[in-house]
């Protein structure tokens, strides 16, 4: 039962020489006012002064109220909430059960204690005397009362109150129950001393503080109108709504809080103000989610008020089906809320329970959903997706979903029962806001949280109530400046969940139940939503941190105003503003309750490290202690026993403890502790200040890392063009492509540059950002631009059959000295062409590399360095403005018709980009065929083996941005001369390729991939060329965003396609089947062939030519180096018989110590687990574990997955590193390398 309580300052324990004013007085202490006093007040208030005596007293045999008729009555209406509503002091719940509960006539209570009548009956936590408050006066003199008296003092009107606010042992309350009246105004105006601050008229409803949402909604849907409030009938309106208030209509009109005008208010002090949007602002601020009875006592209140509004409603229905596990029933729940938030923006609302056994046949999840000022056809649009899940799930759940018989608001109130109410009889409960992003992206982790604090399918073994939640979705996202905790803004659904007990439940049982709902259950969404809060009106009457969880960053101003308009804290309640300033406590401070957990620092008492199981309520400041209740665990601390066995060792504390700052009232043995708030934390850091910036500066890191810039102030960031430590590989030391590519941004744009199209229509395609690019607006080419760019790129299949075709027509002495890689050694083997998939493939990488020019000639002449990073040479050019002016674009048909003649059978065919950004083809290659044929592998293997020439010397970042000079043209180009913007191309040519004519215009395309080709490479660095510039682009473009480097491996094919590419252009460079006029390429001689191939070779396709072919062979061969570099194999031998393997001369196996093997590397790997987790055991289901092998994004693994939930797990993994008696990974103030590594 309830101990009886009065109310004392912190400083009633430290010294009993302290004055007694310092604390409230008692009905035990001398300056508890007289009979005569109390006389006087009644007198004042024109006699509404009440004796309290609990309405049970009528059922004790021995209590002078005793009436066994009067007794029964009281009995058949102690479940009813509307009874305790009707009561002077009475309370809802839990609190209703204190000191006088209801008995039998053999003297058991209604709830199976058969004690309670031998206990007799007492006021317990209810008030000694009650002012029952007809007028504002009757209040006033109440509040100046109690001050003069320092007397306790509460406020009541309903009850209807789980966090137990109402309650107060020896005190005296105000019952304002009875300050009824009901006015609808259309026209309401603020009362504003300057009439120029007015807002403008608008309907409203001034109720007075004693009116209950039953009597104001009935008055204003008699008059076609309505204001938001709750789903109890019962329930108070200024209680409700200064708490914040969720109900049927709240989550289309806002909440509550948001809806209050204007207020008529006593403040501490007697005196009636008014506060509202032009005076008393603050004050305003304040009451609007603050809470009620806390900054002065409400006695009208004016909301707003709405015209009664049409609307639709159905209900729903599911339930398990018997094969379908829990698992999946709460994943079906999990993806119901998933759906909610697009439901709430569409304007639907509503209110749910989940059940169980025995309250439910099996587990059910029914509920209401409304949508207010909605046409049928916007109703079944908006509900849509949750009935299509509902189809979905058939073979999971029975369900249905039904219209109801609802067309406004009239009708609704008709139909809905009174959900709200709520009957007396012992109970904990623990809520939270959910935020709409935690429903949407931790679907898996929220149905794995909602089926532990959820009921279970089949009814409790220890015959107690099956747990329940209900979920309210009348949530309004409209952000209005008041008091109410921000995370409401951003909430979908708000859950609450409870566990009733009995009488003959017992104290063990009890305090279980109670720790496992504040803490385990509280915990789990608590850690689902840690930045959420909880709505205070239904929040657990324990609930930890309060501050936070009920306003948030509101709470320093919700303490300033407090201070200003009660500064000696007269209102008091538990868990409301500025409550932590006082403690109840019984007579003697040895019995005096602790403060609440997550409590300031209470400044005249002692602080003590300490520890505090995280399975009970055993706190202490003795480490031996600690370690005997580790290995000797009560029965009540659960789970305790199971982990303690599995280790002695010091460090194994950490997984049962937490280690804290703990006070307490007294001394000795006997003594409580409750753990304080220091720095933000309730957790005492386990090393040094030094150590503990150093682990800020580490997390400080990592969370800007995964955050864009501007969340959170972060240390100096590491060079752009630097590779972490952990990434460095001898692969990106050669390549150089950290540096070459430092920028992320424009490994973007590079990636969208050499995408192809094959058919764009007109459409413009978006390459990057402006800021992205360093342009002064988005990059976009246009959609004539990519028409023309696609035309080309089509073209290159024309160039290409023709240059195989050469390759066909050639010997093989000339193709064995093709594939040769040195100057004056032919190759064993002839260049072969390859297959038709390998050929489109191939051809794609150079199709990709002139699209990426050609875009990049678009480009302003002073941007191009700047955006890409890539410089092109006059020759280049050149060819550029040849090709892209060309007379041939005039006749679009005479182009396709050309392309048609040789359209190859790709595998690269690409959709047309369907608008901006938006594109569904494969131009990185990724989905083409991967399979080549198998001799040319082995041919490249063995050329790779035989020209053994591997560059593995590193090469220096300069010159990667600069313009290189031009060398002038080679002979073959000499008669086509300085060809400018301003320059008519005249060039003469053969017959067959007339001037403007689509021939010469892929003359003219082979004349630029030979510019690329043998494009000089300056200051010894390759990457300058376009082609080795390009090949880089290959090494990331595969991968999301360009956010990853290939390794080895996945590259080394990328560079075979170009040199094959290259091999052919080399070879119709050099003996065309057919001559090139407009290039002034004469056809192949019959004699001399091989002078004129080796003039070719020498200068631009064996090693140290100081060539783009040169620099791609080079970086193959060591590609493929790295690529074969493994594990050198061990040797195993057999015994004769077979039953021994043995590893050199000292190791042997036999099979029967190999069967044994799994479990001795089993036990070994739990062990070592153990010891790098730091004894850390996270709760995690390996049988869900999900992971991506397509993923080859930089640092991705199956940890970073988003269906894992494991993204942040390391940064616990630190906090526990860190907190380490033994081995920690830090000394000093900074990292143990020697530990780390």
């Amino acid at each position: 039962m309830h101990p009886s309580y009065s109310l004392a300052i912190a400083g009633f324990f430290l010294s009993s020489a302290l004055a007694k004013d310092q604390c409230r007085c008692t009905s035990d202490d001398s300056c508890w006012p007289s009979t005569k006093t109390w006389t006087a007040l009644n007198s004042t208030i024109d006699g509404h002064l009440i004796r309290y005596t609990p309405p049970g007293a009528v059922c004790y045999k021995f209590h002078p109220n005793y009436d066994a008729d009067a007794c029964d009555s009281v009995i058949n209406q102690w479940p009813e909430s509307k009874f305790h509503s009707s009561d002077p002091a009475s309370l809802h719940s839990e609190w209703s059960n204190a000191g006088c509960i209801p008995v039998y006539k053999n003297g058991t209570s209604i709830y199976g204690d058969p004690e309670a009548g031998e206990r007799g009956c007492s006021n317990d936590v209810l008030p000694a005397y009650v002012v029952n408050a007809t007028t504002t006066d009757h209040v006033v003199e109440a509040l100046r009362f109690a001050a003069v008296k320092n007397i306790r003092l509460v406020i009541k009107n309903t009850g209807h109150a789980g966090d137990g606010r109402n309650l107060g042992s020896s005190s005296l309350s105000i019952w304002t129950h009875n300050l009824k009246g009901i006015e609808l105004i259309e026209n309401f105006n603020s009362t504003c001393p300057n009439s120029k601050d007015t807002p403008s008229p608008r309907m409203a409803a001034t109720v007075g503080a004693g009116v209950q949402d039953g009597e104001m909604v009935e008055t204003l849907a008699a008059r076609n109108a309505l204001a938001v409030s709750g789903t109890s009938n019962d329930v108070g309106v200024a209680g409700w709504s200064t708490g914040g208030g969720h109900g049927f209509a709240t989550g289309h009109y806002g909440q509550g809080a948001d809806n209050i005008l204007e207020a008529e208010i006593v403040t501490p002090s007697g005196k009636v103000v008014i506060a509202n949007e032009c005076q008393n602002e603050d004050l305003y601020w304040a009451i609007r989610g603050g809470g009620g009875g806390t900054f002065g006592v409400i006695t009208s209140l004016t909301v707003k008020a709405y015209p009664a509004p049409q609307m639709v409603m159905v209900a729903f229905d599911t339930s398990i089906k018997n094969h379908t596990s829990e698992d999946e029933w709460y994943q079906f729940i999990a993806d119901a809320h998933a759906l909610f938030p697009a439901m709430q923006d569409a304007g639907i609302h509503g209110y749910y329970t989940v059940e169980g056994p025995p309250s439910a046949e099996a587990l059910t999840f029914s509920g209401s959903l409304m949508m207010f000022e909605a046409s049928n056809k916007t109703y079944e649009d908006a509900i849509r997706p949750f009935a299509k899940l509902l189809r979905s799930s058939n073979a999971t759940v029975a369900w249905s979903l039904n219209r109801l018989p609802v067309n406004n608001w009239q009708g609704l109130l008709k139909i809905l029962p009174d959900i709200g109410s709520v009957s007396a009889g012992h109970s904990i409960r623990t809520s939270r806001l959910i935020s709409r992003r935690t429903v949407i992206e931790k679907t898996d982790k929220f149905a794995a949280v909602y089926k532990k604090i959820g009921p279970t399918k089949k009814a409790p073994s220890n015959g107690l109530p099956n747990f329940s939640i209900s979920g309210t979705l009348t949530i309004s996202p409209k952000s209005v400046n008041n008091s109410l905790h921000p995370s409401w803004r951003n909430a979908t659904v708000h859950l609450i969940t409870g566990q009733a007990w009995t009488d003959s439940t017992n104290e063990t049982e009890i305090r279980s139940m109670i720790h496992d709902m504040t803490y385990r259950k509280l915990g789990l969404l608590r850690d689902l939503d840690p930045v959420q809060g909880a709505y205070l009106n239904e929040a657990s009457s324990i609930e930890p941190d309060w501050q936070s969880s009920f306003w948030g960053p509101n709470y320093a101003r919700l303490r300033e105003i407090k201070e200003k308009y009660d500064p000696d804290g007269l209102l008091w309640c538990p868990r409301c503003v500025g409550s932590e300033d006082w403690v109840q406590r019984q007579d003697e401070p040895d019995n005096a309750s602790p403060r609440a957990d997550g409590s300031p620092k209470y400044d005249k008492l002692q602080v003590y490290e300490g520890f505090a199981c995280i399975n009970c309520q055993f706190r202490t400041i003795n480490l031996p202690l600690a370690r005997r209740h580790q290995s000797n665990p009560p029965d009540d601390c659960c789970n305790s026993g199971a982990r303690s066995a599995q280790s002695r060792r010091r460090r194994d504390l950490d997984p049962q403890f937490e280690y804290v700052y703990l006070q307490t009232w007294t001394t000795g043995s006997t003594r409580k502790y409750w753990i304080i708030k220091r720095g933000g934390s309730m957790v005492r850091q386990m090393d040094s200040p030094a150590v503990q910036a150093h682990l800020h500066g580490v997390l400080t890191r990592e969370f800007n890392r995964e955050h864009p810039p501007g969340v959170m102030a972060a240390p100096p960031a590491q060079s752009a063009d630097m590779t972490a430590f952990s990434l460095q590989t001898p692969w990106l030391d050669r390549t150089g492509w950290d540096r070459t590519y430092s920028s992320r941004g424009r490994r973007e744009v590079l990636t969208a540059l050499t995408r192809t199209f094959i058919s764009p229509g007109g459409r413009d395609y978006y390459i990057g950002h402006g800021q992205q690019c360093g342009l002064d607006e988005d990059f976009v080419s246009s959609g004539e631009d990519e028409d023309r760019i696609a035309c080309l790129v089509r073209l290159v299949d024309v160039m290409m059959s023709r240059c195989e075709e050469t390759a066909r027509r050639t010997s093989r002495h000339m193709l064995c000295w093709l594939r040769s890689t040195q100057a004056s050694t032919i190759y064993s083997k002839p260049f072969t062409l390859v297959q038709p998939t390998s050929s489109s493939k191939y051809r794609l990488l150079l199709k990709r590399c002139l699209a990426m020019i050609l875009r990049i000639y678009r480009l302003p002449h002073d941007k191009r360095l700047q955006v890409t990073g890539l410089a092109l040479n006059r020759k280049q050019l050149q060819f550029l403005n040849a090709i892209w002016n060309h007379g041939a674009f005039t006749d679009w048909a005479a182009l396709e018709e050309l392309a048609g003649r040789y359209k190859h059978s790709a595998g690269h065919a690409q959709a047309a980009v369907a608008g901006r950004g938006d594109c569904s083809q494969s131009a990185n290659g990724e989905e083409e065929e991967e399979e080549e044929d198998e001799s040319e592998e082995d041919d490249m293997q063995e050329e790779e083996e035989e020209d053994n020439a591997e560059d593995h010397s590193e090469e220096g970042e300069g010159g990667a941005h600069q313009q290189e000079e031009d060398r002038g043209f080679t002979t073959w180009l000499k008669d086509l001369g300085e060809i400018t913007d301003d320059d008519e191309y005249d060039t003469e040519v053969e017959a067959g390729a007339a001037p403007g004519s689509p021939e010469e215009l892929v003359e003219l395309l082979f004349g630029l991939t030979l510019a690329l080709a043998t494009q000089p490479v300056v200051n010894g660095q390759p990457q300058t060329t376009v082609l080795v510039y390009f090949s880089g682009i290959l090494g990331f473009s595969s991968s999301s965003g360009g956010s990853a480097f290939l390794p080895a491996r996945s590259y080394t094919s990328n560079l075979s396609g170009l040199i094959y590419i290259l091999r052919l252009v080399f070879l119709e460079y050099a003996l065309p089947l057919k001559s090139y006029p407009t290039l002034d390429i004469e056809r192949r001689p019959r004699g001399g062939q091989l002078e004129r191939l080796q003039s070719i070779r020498r200068q631009y396709m064996v090693m140290e030519s100081q060539s783009p072919m040169e620099e791609l062979l080079s970086l193959r061969n060591y590609g493929q180096v790295i690529a074969r570099t493994d594990t050198p194999p061990h040797l195993l031998r057999w015994s004769d018989n077979g039953q021994v393997v043995s590893l050199g001369d000292e190791i042997s196996v036999s099979m029967s110590q190999f069967r044994r093997l799994p479990e001795h590397f089993i036990k070994e790997a739990a062990t070592l687990c153990n010891e790098m987790m730091f004894a850390w055991d996270p709760a995690i289901d390996l049988a869900n574990i999900t992971d991506d092998m397509t993923n080859n994004k930089e640092g991705f693994s199956f940890v970073l997955h988003p269906r894992n939930k494991l993204d942040t797990a390391y940064l616990e993994l630190v906090h526990r590193a860190s907190r380490a008696h033994r081995n920690g990974l830090f000394r000093g103030s900074g990292w143990d390398w020697n530990a780390v590594f």
